[in-house]
């Protein structure tokens, strides 16, 4: 598909979403190229360094809320890696890793982390029925009283994503997804096409974040692409 119509495409479904929750998408300045096509054997050469903080099978680090990269859509986190050293995501430690490497570079990393299928690593939380009935309604209704659009919009009804830019959160790490939500709340994570992840973010309360988090870290996360 050519660039122009994945943008299109993508905008799209921004601009339905925020509909949905009542809010106006904002275009962000600095767009990320165009996807190239990774190559994960040479990826498999680059990511020596990864492995301290992802795991050898991209696994992460629940404790350290290292999220797990393996099974994830290739585009996004090539994405991901621009916006580090674009300095539209912030993470110093990032952004020193991935300096030196070229925009295929890190295509071929996406590809080679999207081609993994490593086990979960086991929750850590524990289930709790209210708090699950309220994630499973913020990910496939929303909470239209509060303004809050339903995570599966992007994410996908079961959290396996809608790629290429659309993330996988189903057996991400509780800890990241916590973390992440709450850079998105407090301003400290802007990176989004659209702000839609912002929007969202500031209208969950905490009891919804610990809740989102339980419950889609004990989900299984989708196999390599």
């Amino acid at each position: 598909m050519p660039p122009t119509a994945r943008r299109k495409i993508r905008f799209s479904l921004l601009a339905a979403v925020a509909s949905s929750a009542m809010w106006t998408p904002i275009t962000l300045a600095d767009e990320p190229p165009a996807a190239l096509s990774g190559n994960a054997a040479h990826g498999a050469q680059l990511v020596s360094a990864c492995t301290s903080c992802h795991g050898k099978g991209g696994e992460g680090v629940a404790n350290l809320a290292f999220p797990r990269l393996a099974g994830q859509f290739g585009p996004y986190l090539a994405a991901e890696m621009h916006d580090f050293v674009a300095g539209t995501r912030h993470r110093a430690i990032m952004k020193f890793a991935v300096k030196d490497l070229s925009e295929q570079d890190l295509a071929d990393v996406g590809a080679y982390y999207a081609a993994l299928s490593t086990p979960p690593t086991p929750a850590t939380a524990a289930p709790d029925a209210v708090m699950d009935q309220r994630a499973r309604q913020l990910i496939s209704q929303g909470d239209a009283a509060n303004g809050i659009a339903a995570c599966g919009s992007c994410h996908g009804p079961d959290g396996l994503g809608r790629g290429p830019d659309m993330p996988y959160i189903a057996g991400q790490h509780a800890s990241y997804i916590a973390d992440q939500i709450n850079s998105w709340q407090m301003g400290d994570r802007h990176n989004d096409r659209g702000l839609a992840m912002a929007a969202v973010a500031k209208k969950l309360s905490t009891p919804d974040i610990n809740a989102l988090a339980n419950w889609l870290s004990r989900q299984a996360p989708p196999v390599a692409r």
